[in-house]
């Protein structure tokens, strides 16, 4: 974990705990550094202290928040503001942290922000002032070290990723997704890019995206164990013809 996102991760089981750095340092460390268990593990450890009220959060900020930013035609937060709040929040728009904010919030679809979804989400999350934002936001990278909740923001990621009434995710949106996504995770994902671009060149439909977190974690990067007769769609037998032709 970079020092940013500790310093954040320490902020958030602070302000949960009522307790110091040392002892924040302490649990997170215990806690290979994921806050939500850090918190449980401490009040196991303390149960008396969940007596401790947890901090007003207040509603009408939130929704004060969300007035700063919204489009003046329409009941949502749309590009231009969209743009605003992460300068606000001094995060990239194309930086992760803004996909899995997306999930947290309920968005349907890229660039909006409805009023329930922001609301409903950061009064969720107990965040009521762009500081508290930004400090929430830096823990969020973090979400994807968690196996179940990296496929929760995956599987997000496709249905966020779709135009009004599509149900397949456009090429070039698929793989800007994945690129944001597995990095780090599916050491072949240069080849499948490279193949998807140029050899399948087709849009990517929920099962095809969905089955490639299964092909990741369970195919040996040398196919030893891929079963070609095996249930895999024909895309992946695809792939895998496709990377042993053209590493021979």
């Amino acid at each position: 974990m970079d020092s940013q996102a500790l310093k954040a991760a320490k902020l958030q089981f602070m302000q949960i705990t009522g307790t110091k750095d040392s002892t924040a340092a302490k649990y997170l460390k215990a806690s290979n550094f994921k806050v939500a268990e850090a918190i449980d593990l401490y009040f196991r450890a303390h149960p008396k202290d969940k007596k401790v009220s947890a901090p007003t959060v207040s509603p009408k900020s939130i929704e004060n928040i969300f007035e700063t930013y919204k489009d003046p035609q329409e009941d949502a937060i749309l590009i231009e503001g969209m743009e605003r709040y992460c300068n606000d929040l001094e995060v990239d728009p194309t930086d992760i942290s803004m996909l899995i904010l997306a999930m947290h919030l309920g968005a349907e679809q890229m660039c909006e922000f409805k009023r329930a979804g922001f609301c409903e989400g950061w009064l969720e999350m107990g965040c009521d002032t762009i500081e508290k934002m930004k400090v929430k936001m830096a823990t969020f990278k973090t979400e994807l070290d968690t196996p179940a909740t990296f496929k929760k923001i995956y599987q997000f990621a496709f249905k966020f990723g779709l135009s009004p009434n599509q149900r397949t995710l456009g090429l070039d949106v698929a793989c800007g997704l994945w690129e944001l996504l597995l990095p780090g995770k599916f050491p072949l994902l240069p080849k499948w890019l490279t193949y998807m671009q140029e050899e399948n060149k087709k849009a990517v439909s929920r099962d095809t995206w969905n089955v490639l977190l299964d092909f990741m974690n369970t195919i040996d990067s040398d196919f030893s164990n891929y079963d070609p007769s095996g249930a895999w769609p024909l895309v992946y037998d695809e792939f895998v013809e496709y990377v042993k032709r053209t590493s021979s």
